[in-house]
């Protein structure tokens, strides 16, 4: 660190950082003073959501101070000057850095005490003390990403497009990846959330939002928007990509050559990398998807050349283009047709029957012409493990179901990505704790997982009849009136029929 270039840091930027302080102590007043008398039936979503506010300006700050602090090297005016300064670059860098954590870290010091105070100290001293190191943790991070991120231009222009384009780029993976196990894994319900949701692992800016969020809602018991956990987890892979930004830095930053500013940002890592991938991973979820396959590959080939053009500064097309946009579609559907033919690598067929806390099997038909013109058929066997030991023919005839719709996903004639071919759906949800089965714990929560399978077959009358022994099976009249299917089958036997 170097003490000159500290105070010129502190000289020069001391307007705008006492901006970014003034508006952080402005949004934590704003946001608790809606409860001056310190109510505790307030006070607790307030501080909530004044942390939660007052943590995502200082997010966003860590993507405004790197273009603020480091666009010098991108600029052949100012390049050369700053990197011919008597300080080093590996001083300049961290000494820069630092600044830029001393301030965020100011920030968090001033919103997170400023509400504690507003709203009575409702939370104890050693929490908030837990909250501001979190915080100034995650913020670190992403301050180091996002440097690293916008270094890898040649160009302001281009490094701010680069924090954003690396930012989204896991909300992308994550669409591609449940586009892709929707689309090759019968009963995708389970896996390909569970796949998209492994996506937040790549994205140090959803972790540490997410990891902030699990802490404010444990501080103040006020759920506030979503339902996050505290994961270690996170704060292991942040603190990972907070190492290898700075050996990212190394190489861009204190190895940089000052050439390089204001010229074409064609490192690997830059438009290159980010253009691929991006165009990838949009090939995929068009063979994924039931659309108009050409005519969606039309418009992403005029994207692509649209962000080429924004890369290169001309039109122009190269061997390599053409060679890398046909390697990603053959590639895109390859992989599709393999998924399909291999039953989702197998994962169709691997799935559980039942947890420890039980099954519960929900079925709706729900097209009119269904069960010769008769209407909607639903029911649930809500299945405890005593009940699946006493109704095993039940659970024979609904597993066999199971497999017959998996078979129809990957055999039929019928597209089953067409709502209107679906006779009907079923649901198949295990409970490793009998009281979520009991109170419907929606699926996604921990220990609760469940399976999602369309048919254009439905179930047989024959087999439904068989379920009604054991659960209350239901049918909708075409008069609008439900009835239980014993009765309804007494006054209608041509349904058997």
């Amino acid at each position: 660190m170097h003490k000159g270039y500290f105070r010129y840091l502190l000289h020069h930027y001391r307007a705008a950082s006492i901006f970014f302080l003034v508006s952080s102590l402005i949004v934590a007043i704003a946001m608790n003073s809606g409860n001056l008398d310190g109510n505790p039936e307030y006070s607790a979503p307030l501080y909530s959501s004044s942390m939660m506010y007052s943590f995502v300006l200082m997010l966003v700050l860590t993507f405004i101070l790197p273009v603020l602090l480091f666009s010098f090297v991108q600029k052949r005016n100012s390049s050369d000057l700053f990197l011919s300064l008597p300080v080093s670059r590996k001083q300049m860098l961290i000494t820069t850095e630092v600044y830029a954590f001393i301030l965020l870290s100011l920030m968090s010091v001033l919103a997170f005490v400023t509400g504690w105070i507003m709203t009575g100290m409702m939370a104890s001293f050693t929490q908030i003390l837990l909250l501001i190191l979190a915080s100034m943790f995650f913020l670190g991070v992403m301050l180091s990403v996002n440097t690293a991120f916008f270094l890898t231009a040649d160009s302001t222009f281009d490094g701010i497009v680069m924090m954003l384009a690396y930012t989204v780029l896991p909300l992308v993976l994550a669409g591609a990846l449940q586009a892709y196990c929707d689309a090759t894994v019968a009963g995708y319900g389970n896996v390909s959330s569970l796949a998209a949701g492994n996506a937040i692992y790549v994205s140090p800016f959803m972790m540490s939002f997410g990891s902030i969020h699990a802490l404010v809602n444990r501080i103040t018991g006020s759920m506030i928007l979503f339902s996050f956990e505290i994961m270690p987890a996170y704060y292991i892979l942040c603190a990972v990509y907070g190492v290898l930004a700075w050996l990212a830095l190394q190489r861009s930053f204190v190895k940089r050559q000052s050439e390089r500013a204001g010229r074409i940002s064609d490192s690997i890592m830059a438009y290159p990398f980010i253009i691929h991938a991006y165009f990838f991973l949009c090939t995929l979820m068009i063979f994924a998807s039931p659309a108009d396959k050409l005519l969606l590959l039309a418009l992403l080939m005029i994207v692509y050349i649209a962000a080429c053009f924004v890369y290169q500064r001309s039109f122009r097309f190269t061997k390599n283009m053409i060679i890398l946009c046909t390697a990603f579609i053959l590639a895109s559907f390859l992989l599709v047709q393999l998924g399909m033919h291999t039953r989702g690598f197998g994962m169709a067929g691997n799935y559980a029957i039942g947890g420890k806390g039980g099954i519960v099997y929900e079925y709706y038909s729900f097209r009119m012409d269904s069960y010769n013109g008769s209407g909607d058929v639903s029911f649930t066997a809500s299945l405890s493990p005593e009940d699946i030991q006493k109704h095993p023919e039940v659970i024979e005839i609904l597993e066999k179901q199971r497999k017959a719709m998996i078979d129809e996903f990957y055999e039929s004639d019928v597209s089953l990505d067409d709502v209107s071919s679906w006779q009907g759906t079923l649901y198949v949800t295990n409970y490793e704790d009998n009281k979520d089965r009991v109170n419907f714990v929606n699926a996604g929560s921990p220990g609760v997982t469940q399976y999602a399978y369309h048919t254009a077959q439905g179930i047989s009358m024959q087999d439904l009849v068989e379920i009604n022994k054991a659960v209350n099976v239901q049918i909708t009249g075409i008069n609008g009136i439900q009835y239980d299917l014993d009765d309804y089958v007494k006054d209608h036997p041509e349904i058997l029929n």
